[in-house]
């Protein structure tokens, strides 16, 4: 059972990683597709689970965000 959600969670992470660069190759920057991502996972959200789970810094959230 273990390895099953080991390779489910590696398969999420590459899918993530694919849904990254297809945003990227239509005109998204590497931090907007990543807030991108996170916003379609987690929903409307606060600033802190954003950064959380986009992994983008505090100082430069505001500026992705405004793009």
């Amino acid at each position: 059972m273990g390895l099953l959600i080991v390779k489910f969670i590696k398969f999420q992470i590459i899918i993530i990683d694919m849904f990254e660069k297809i945003l990227m190759n239509i005109g998204l920057t590497k931090g907007e597709a990543k807030v991108y991502s996170a916003l379609n996972k987690i929903g409307q959200s606060t600033i802190g689970p954003i950064i959380d789970e986009s992994g983008i810094s505090r100082s430069k959230i505001y500026d992705v965000l405004d793009r």
